[in-house]
């Protein structure tokens, strides 16, 4: 159908036919094919078919059961993969080795069953002639009608490797069924043939007793007999082709208005390809026996008008019309001609019908036209050079006579009524399909409705799921034993809200006349952000992860829901349900808060997604009851479902719930309603593909030092010196000796912690970025000796005369579940390595960690105290304010606690008594001198430590390729 489209728009443009160039890939016995159109001017590409689809075709041009795929998984849930055994006939292919994906482990096993299976021989240069496609002729009957869409209901006899399927379509209050099938599609298309013929058979009636009775056809039908009468035309009801036509009834006496209300009530008939030609067009001879002229040896030469041939009824016997010297035969010559007869002039391509074979090939540049059927291919041939046609179309163009020669070979000369209908089928299709929603002029809701009143129930269910997508976290972290508490930005709910702003950074600006809550997305450099995870996610019960949050509704909406009313405000395109439960309702369930509060109340009109296989989360233990967690998941109101695995099952279970009446069609069309939304604000349908010039931003000197600036404003100073007048930082940069020590001063992977290049990212250089030791190092004098040791002991301490030392230790990377914590301490050894250093030469601390950690046993050991979280590539920032080139700003947006046993305890609780304040920093006095290294200032040992311990910074952007 998309090729009669493509011709539809070439001709309502007037452009050039499509140029179809065709290409093989892959080896001789397991050949994939493609294909490139050329259209005005440009090339569209597309891939070749897959070898899944290959192995299937095979199949069932032969007879045998479709394919059956196995899959074999290794390795842990996140990281698995995956081999694939298919079977083809009894016999067994397996993939040749691991892949990171099932399909590419499917794909693998069909290309080896492909090269291992007996080949047939066949011609590269064949051009495959597709059987007529009777869903698209009945959904886009329905639609010109303006009838409800056809709805399917297809079973399988359920055996295990033949599959025989049964369909049943309901169209216009009536069922029809069809043959059985050995696919599923097969046997919807049987359905809709039935159900097609017999809608076409009852309107037939009414054509031929309007059509020919109208007086302005008198003169056109008077010499007809009889049986001449019930002549029926081939022709498409769907306006697939496009035509250009000039009208002239001067000849009949009717006037345009009177054609064009004849196709609007009675659009033409299309032959009925099921049955035998007999039943559907009289059996007719030629009175010469032979053909005026012969048929032309190109498409651009005109047969010369000559007496034609007139038809005649004759009871059992038909002319069977051949190819001729390899001539096709035409179906009919439309180029431009004109019949002073009739008073009909066209100006078209060339239509013509050759009997199908299995070894046709088509003339280049010849499309197929969907009134083909099972005995007969009808193709459009490209149109006249411009001379010819301007030669058609001018004062001698009254000399070219028509010929229209009918399907199954019937050849009419002087029958008006032929030339009429055929004249009135290209009419009825001028006016090409204005589809709306490819027009971005339209406003998003009219684009929205159109779209959806084309869809079927399967695509719609194929837009509910997936999605690429940036995010913004509305979690209010309110126990750090949460694993994810470095994902929320604080735990006060102002905070998180004054953050929404990123949003912003997003998907742009959003007008000040802009509707609320309605999606907004600025332009091709912007993404669609989403809110997660709503709701409550930051509050479960001692911190635990996907657990359940116990409050009230004062709590959950002054708390948890506020930082959802700022990013709904600023246009925010999605949101993502938490995998946790609200006072023991699993939130993938919560109708009340998903529909009820968030879409109702709220007024948000973007859509809702769910988590990593938070569906399947619903019941416990995960996927008990997958039906049931569908079933929940959609009526709670998720639009779009995340199924990293088996979709199959889950488009099966939805369409399953939908036919039953579980899940309503007016539930499924608010979700496919407000995906298309944000993908129509988006520019997707304009813009598909993702704008490859932003590729040299990636890592741009200026974005890492905006990132190198983010750091330098994120640093916390907790210490600085023992006594109220004696600063411990800024550092000297010129000294004699500096020691830098701890697990976390030369390791990038623990800089950037969880969700960096990796699900719970990794230690060592994951990727490009400046280490806190390679920082320290370029910021030090070049005179100033700079001494590693991870984890110094006792006897390298005494060894050595350090002016100072600063240790670097926090927590390792983590991610979700995994870094849940009951204990809140910093990685071994990170508190010896305090010991020792810090009980040798004075110290200070850098802490890199994603929350507050246990530091208050080790606090006197130390001069000075740093929260740096996690600073990313950029450990530059850090040097930056401990050496004094910038001064310290940052402050808390958590509470510090003294011990785990606090835990909760957030800012204004009863119980509150920190070790930290929420909110509390220190910034250096300009007007005191910091340490300087001088000996005076040495402890007992002669020696200066620092101890810096990293954090994370709390703002983090997760791409859904490793969202969970």
């Amino acid at each position: 159908m998309y090729k009669s489209r493509l011709q539809e728009l070439c001709q309502q443009r007037l452009w050039a036919p499509p140029e179809y160039t065709h290409r093989r890939g892959g080896p001789d016995h397991a050949p994939l094919f493609g294909a490139t159109v050329s259209v005005n001017g440009a090339e569209f590409e597309n891939q070749p078919s897959s070898y899944k689809s290959q192995l299937q075709i095979y199949t069932q041009k032969r007879g045998k059961g479709l394919p059956l795929y196995q899959t074999i998984r290794q390795g842990p849930v996140h990281s698995s993969q995956f081999k694939s055994v298919v079977t083809v006939d009894g016999e067994a292919f397996e993939s040749p080795e691991y892949y990171h994906t099932v399909k590419e482990a499917e794909s693998a096993a069909a290309k080896l069953a492909l090269m291992s299976l007996p080949q047939e021989a066949s011609s590269t240069e064949q051009v495959p002639v597709q059987p007529l496609s009777y869903k698209n002729l009945l959904q886009e009957l329905a639609q010109k009608q303006g009838f409800t869409l056809p709805a399917y209901n297809t079973t399988s006899d359920g055996s295990v490797h033949v599959h025989i399927f049964k369909s049943t379509v309901t169209f216009q209050g009536e069922s029809y069924q069809g043959e059985p099938g050995n696919t599923k599609k097969q046997a919807e298309m049987n359905a809709a043939k039935v159900a097609f013929q017999h809608f076409e058979d009852g309107r037939n009636n009414v054509l031929s007793s309007t059509v020919l009775t109208r007086p302005h056809l008198e003169q056109g039908t008077a010499g007809l007999s009889a049986g001449q009468q019930q002549v029926k035309i081939a022709e498409p009801v769907n306006s697939v082709f496009q035509a250009s036509t000039a009208t002239n009834h001067s000849a009949s006496g009717a006037t345009d208005h009177d054609y064009h209300r004849l196709v609007a009530t009675n659009p033409l008939p299309l032959a009925d390809s099921a049955k035998s030609s007999d039943e559907d067009i009289e059996s007719c001879e030629l009175k010469d026996n032979k053909l005026a002229s012969p048929e032309p040896s190109t498409v651009a030469e005109e047969v010369n008008s000559a007496p034609g041939p007139e038809l005649k009824a004759s009871d059992g016997h038909r002319p069977e019309i051949k190819p001729s010297d390899g001539h096709p035969v035409p179906l009919a010559s439309t180029n431009a001609v004109h019949s002073t007869g009739c008073g009909c002039s066209l100006i078209t391509n060339r239509v013509q019908v050759y009997p199908r074979r299995p070894d046709l090939v088509l003339p280049e540049g010849a499309t197929l036209l969907p009134f083909s059927d099972d005995a007969w291919v009808a193709v459009s041939l490209p149109t006249l050079n411009h001379r010819d046609a301007e030669l058609a179309t001018g004062a001698d163009a009254g000399r070219i006579a028509p010929r229209v020669w009918l399907l199954r070979g019937m050849i009419c000369r002087k029958i008006y009524l032929v030339c009429l209908l055929l004249l009135l089928h290209f009419a009825s299709m001028g006016d090409a399909a204005y589809m709306k929603y490819k027009d971005p002029k339209q406003p998003t809701n009219t684009r929205v409705k159109d779209l959806i009143s084309r869809m079927t129930l399967a695509e719609k269910i194929g837009q509910m799921t997936q999605i690429e997508r940036e995010v913004a976290s509305a979690d209010v972290c309110r126990d750090p034993r949460w694993g994810r508490c470095y994902e929320s930005y604080s735990e006060d709910h102002r905070i998180v809200q004054q953050m929404t702003d990123i949003i912003l950074g997003l998907q742009g600006e959003i007008p000040i006349n802009h509707t609320k809550g309605v999606p907004y997305i600025a332009g091709k450099d912007k993404v669609a952000a989403c809110a997660k995870h709503f709701v409550g996610d930051g509050g479960t019960h001692n911190g635990i992860n996907e657990n359940n949050t116990i409050i009230d509704e004062h709590g959950l909406l002054g708390i948890h829901m506020a930082p959802y009313y700022d990013a709904i405000i600023k246009g925010v395109a999605t949101v993502m349900v938490s995998y946790s439960s609200l006072n023991g309702v699993k939130m993938h369930a919560n109708n009340d808060l998903v529909t009820g509060y968030l879409k109702s109340k709220l007024h948000f009109r973007g859509f809702v997604i769910s988590d990593w296989l938070g569906i399947d989360r619903i019941t416990s233990p995960p996927d008990a009851n997958y039906t049931y967690s569908v079933q929940a998941g959609i009526n709670a109101g998720i639009d779009m479902v995340m199924v990293p695995y088996h979709y199959t099952d889950y488009i099966n279970n939805v369409t399953s719930l939908v036919k039953k009446g579980v899940i309503s069609m007016s539930r499924i069309d608010d979700a496919v309603r407000r995906i298309l939304r944000v993908k129509f604000t988006m520019g997707l349908f304009e813009s598909p593909l993702a704008d490859l010039s932003f590729s040299d931003q990636l890592g741009k000197k200026e974005h890492r030092e905006l990132a190198r600036e983010a750091v330098r404003k994120s640093l916390v100073l907790l210490k600085n010196g023992n006594s109220p007048n004696q600063q411990f930082l800024p550092l000297p940069k010129k000294a004699r000796s500096i020691l830098v020590a701890g697990s976390h001063a030369d390791n990038l992977g623990y800089q950037c912690g969880g969700w960096s290049i990796k699900w719970f990212a990794a230690s060592g250089d994951i990727t490009v970025g400046t280490t806190i030791l390679d920082a320290i190092k370029s910021t030090v004098a070049d005179s100033t000796h700079v001494v590693y040791s991870e984890n110094p002991d006792e006897s390298f301490m005494k060894e050595n005369d350090f002016s100072f030392a600063i240790v670097v230790v926090g927590e390792p990377p983590y991610a979700e579940t995994v870094g849940d914590s009951t204990e809140l301490t910093i990685l071994d050894p990170g508190t010896d390595t305090i010991r020792t250093v810090c009980s040798t030469v004075k110290c200070a601390v850098v802490i890199i960690s994603g929350r507050p950690v246990v530091i208050e046993p080790y606090l006197p050991m130390m001069e000075a105290l740093v929260a740096a979280w996690l600073p990313g590539t950029e450990g530059q920032g850090i040097a930056d304010l401990l050496f004094g080139d910038y001064g310290f700003t940052g402050k808390l947006p958590r509470t510090w606690f003294k011990s785990v046993d606090q835990l909760p305890m957030n800012v204004g609780d009863p119980h509150y008594d920190p070790l930290f304040p929420f909110d509390f920093g220190l910034t250096i006095n300009s007007s005191q001198p910091g340490f300087s290294g001088a000996e005076q200032l040495r402890d007992r040992n002669g020696r200066t430590i620092y101890l810096v311990l990293s954090s994370v910074l709390s703002v983090i952007l997760i791409h859904s390729s490793i969202l969970a």
